[in-house]
């Protein structure tokens, strides 16, 4: 059955590819240009770099502008100049470095007699959070064991949580207490679904900084056993990390395909081969320069050609429904309007360590999402969640670990799942 999948797989990549070549004779073209930028031998920050990348695919066309190592929150001005004129196309503005509030929470519950002295050399210290974390999850006997989860959504106006419980069939009661200067002296009391084990809070700033501020603790209770932990901000110091990482990093993009306007209002990238691209600072003192080269064929896949291109080229709503279907047995249909390199989750056409930053950013540290959330899902797996980024970090260490199709060039994903370009979906 999994050889009969693949030499079906290979047969519909097949089609397909015979499809785009065909496209590419009625006139869909494939062309690319980058150029690299470097900071002049003027510039303070010698350190800085950065890239632009154009492409084309039929009647679509796009520039992406990627920067790094500039001042963090800082804005620049991406200018294009040839030889009859310069403009500016649009604007950068770095990350600032700050650590954005945590969205996800968790607490160990465990009851008091479970405490652990710590000590006071490092290696007692070490082994008493051990033994520490060993009791409430492994040992016990059959005693209850517990902890609970709370994850802030994108608007912060909800709290869910989940509750998760060992060695008891059931919970008499569970709370989560808050108490904060913000909020008053006396401690807010949240009744917890004991049931489900699962359900949503109401949630204001106020209530969440003092979360933040572990000024929370919930309580459960099962017979004459009472276990209670204190609410902690989850992932702090990756976020911290992924904050410090990005900080002084921007990107534009145009794209004609959402009405943008190329540079120098070019009517192709034709009218932009030798073109100088400068990022320019508040200062109007050039940190970042480069020009663009000579147009090259890129791949058919990068983007697939509107379906209005082969009503254009001659063949008719008959060669546009074959087409649209073709591409739908590989689960590239509907909003997938794109292909993509799995692993480039930073859609900057490679695959390096910024790719498994984009996506811890993302899922912890309230990022922006992927373009395409096919490229961030670098296992496979149909879902965007922490394996994702680990994966693409063990790619790069152990050769027995590599990144599937469509890798390293870009293509159609042939695994039926979900997941699209122009959209992410993650995992909770």
């Amino acid at each position: 059955m999994k050889y009969g999948l693949s030499v079906a797989t290979f047969v519909f990549a097949f089609v397909v590819a015979g499809a785009a070549l065909t496209q590419e004779r009625d006139g869909c073209v494939s062309l690319h240009s980058t150029a690299g930028l470097a900071p002049p031998e003027s510039a303070e920050n010698q350190d800085a770099s950065g890239g632009a990348h154009l492409h084309q695919v039929g009647d679509r066309s796009v520039l992406h502008v990627h920067v790094h190592g500039l001042e963090a929150g800082a804005t620049y001005d991406v200018r294009v100049a040839n030889h009859a004129s310069s403009a500016s196309t649009g604007m950068i503005t770095t990350r600032t470095g700050e650590v954005p509030p945590p969205r996800r929470f968790s607490a160990r519950l465990r009851s008091p007699s479970d405490s652990v002295t710590e000590g006071d050399g490092g290696t007692s210290r070490l082994w008493g959070k051990w033994l520490e974390h060993w009791r409430s999850h492994r040992g016990g006997g059959e005693g209850l064991r517990a902890h609970a989860s709370f994850t802030v959504n994108a608007d912060r106006t909800e709290l869910r949580y989940s509750l998760h419980v060992r060695g008891r069939e059931r919970l008499d009661s569970a709370t989560l207490q808050v108490g904060d200067a913000l909020i008053g002296t006396d401690f807010l009391s949240f009744d917890l679904d004991v049931e489900t084990l699962r359900g949503a809070l109401e949630a204001n700033e106020d209530l969440l900084a003092a979360l933040e501020a572990e000024e929370g603790t919930v309580f459960v209770q099962s017979g004459d056993t009472t276990l209670s932990g204190v609410v902690k901000a989850r992932f702090r110091r990756l976020q911290e990390w992924i904050a410090g990482v990005l900080a002084g990093r921007g990107s534009l993009r145009i794209d004609t395909a959402r009405d943008d306007v190329l540079p120098l209002d070019a009517a192709s990238l034709e009218n932009l081969v030798g073109a100088a691209i400068t990022i320019v600072d508040a200062n109007e003192q050039v940190v970042l320069g480069g020009t663009f080269g000579e147009l090259m064929e890129g791949s058919f896949f990068r983007w697939r050609c509107r379906q209005r291109d082969a009503h254009d080229s001659g063949g008719g709503d008959e060669q546009a429904g074959e087409s649209e279907a073709i591409v739908g047995l590989l689960q590239v249909g509907g909003d997938h309007d794109a292909s993509f390199i799995r692993g480039d989750a930073n859609d900057d056409s490679k695959v390096d360590i910024s790719d498994p930053i984009f996506v811890l950013n993302f899922l912890f540290g309230g990022g922006a999402a992927p373009y395409c959330a096919d490229s961030a899902d670098a296992n496979d797996s149909g879902a965007l969640d922490v394996s994702d980024p680990i994966f693409i970090l063990i790619s790069f260490f152990d050769s027995s670990t590599s990144i599937s199709a469509p890798f390293p060039e870009p293509g159609f994903d042939s695994t039926a799942d979900e997941l699209a370009c122009n959209e992410s979906r993650a995992s909770n």
